[in-house]
C-alpha cells in the first residue's frame, strides 16, 4: 500500500511539473500612450524606442522604466517615419517606413552620420551582433552587413506554411522574436524560419487595455543583465516585464 501512494505522489509531482507555465509576465511599467512603438532594445543596460509617424518619429534613449520618461530624445523632420532600431558595431541604425533609407546615427550624440539606401519597406530591426536582421511586413527576413549589403534571407513558416505581416523583431539566445501584425502574437523563429513558439498574450491586453485608440502590439526588448524580455504596442499604457524559464524553447 506504502508503494502505491508514493507511486501516485510521483506521478502527481511530474504531471504538475509538466504543466507548469514556460514563461510569466512579471511585472508591467508605464508607457507614454502617445508613443507609436516601432522599435524597442536594451543597448548597454538602457532601454531605447523608436517611435513613427510622419511629423511625429522619435527615437527615445536611455528611458527610465519606472518612470516611462527617457533622459534623452531626438525628433526626426516632418517627411521621416522611422521604425525599427537597433544599435550595431556602436551605431545607431533607424529604417525608415517607405523612404528607400536607413539612418546610421551616433548613439552617444544621436546625430545623424550617413543615410544608406535601403531597397524594402522597413518594418523591424534587431541584430545578432553579425548581421542586421530586418523585416519588410512580408514573411521575408533579411540580413545585411553595417553598409546595408544583403547577405541572406529566410521565410518564415509555420507548418511548412509562409506567415506573413512579421513586424518588430529581436534576437534573443540564438532565435528571432517577432510581432505579427494585428494579432496579440509573439512568435519565436529559428534560424531556417520555422516558428518553433508562439505567445499569446491577449488576455493581459485586453484586461489592461479598454481605449479603443490603442493601436497593435508591437515592441520586443531582451535585456541581457536580467535575461527577461519586455514587450508593448502602439500607445499602449504599458511596457510588460517576462520571464521565460528553462524550458521554454523544449
Amino acid at each position: 500500500m506504502k508503494k502505491i501512494i508514493i507511486v501516485l505522489i510521483l506521478l502527481l509531482i511530474v504531471g504538475c511539473s509538466n504543466n507548469s507555465p514556460s514563461y510569466e509576465i512579471i511585472n508591467k511599467y508605464p508607457h507614454d500612450i502617445n508613443t507609436f512603438t516601432e522599435g524597442l532594445f536594451f543597448y548597454d543596460g538602457k532601454l531605447n524606442e523608436s517611435s513613427g509617424l510622419y511629423n511625429s518619429s522619435y527615437f527615445y534613449k536611455d528611458i527610465d522604466l519606472k518612470k516611462g520618461i527617457p533622459k534623452e530624445e531626438k525628433h526626426f523632420s516632418f517627411d521621416l517615419f522611422i521604425e525599427g532600431s537597433t544599435v550595431f558595431k556602436d551605431k545607431l541604425y533607424l529604417l525608415t517606413y517607405k523612404e528607400k533609407k536607413v539612418l546610421v546615427l551616433n548613439y552617444e550624440t544621436l546625430e545623424i552620420e550617413k543615410e544608406i539606401d535601403y531597397p524594402y519597406e522597413g518594418w523591424g530591426l534587431t541584430t545578432d551582433g553579425k548581421y542586421l536582421i530586418a523585416s519588410d511586413g512580408s514573411s521575408n527576413i533579411y540580413f545585411f552587413d553595417e553598409e546595408l549589403n544583403e547577405v541572406k534571407k529566410i521565410v518564415v513558416k509555420k507548418d511548412n506554411k509562409k506567415i506573413d505581416n512579421i513586424n518588430e523583431l529581436e534576437y534573443i539566445d540564438g532565435y528571432i522574436w517577432a510581432n505579427i501584425w494585428m494579432t496579440n502574437k509573439l512568435v519565436v523563429i529559428d534560424s531556417t524560419g520555422n516558428i518553433i513558439k508562439e505567445i499569446d498574450v491577449s488576455d493581459i491586453i485586453n484586461e489592461d487595455i479598454k481605449d479603443k485608440n490603442v493601436d497593435v502590439l508591437n515592441g520586443i526588448a531582451y535585456n541581457k543583465d536580467n535575461k527577461h524580455i519586455y514587450f508593448t504596442g502602439k500607445y499602449y499604457p504599458y511596457i510588460y516585464e517576462m520571464k521565460i524559464y528553462n524550458d521554454f524553447y523544449k
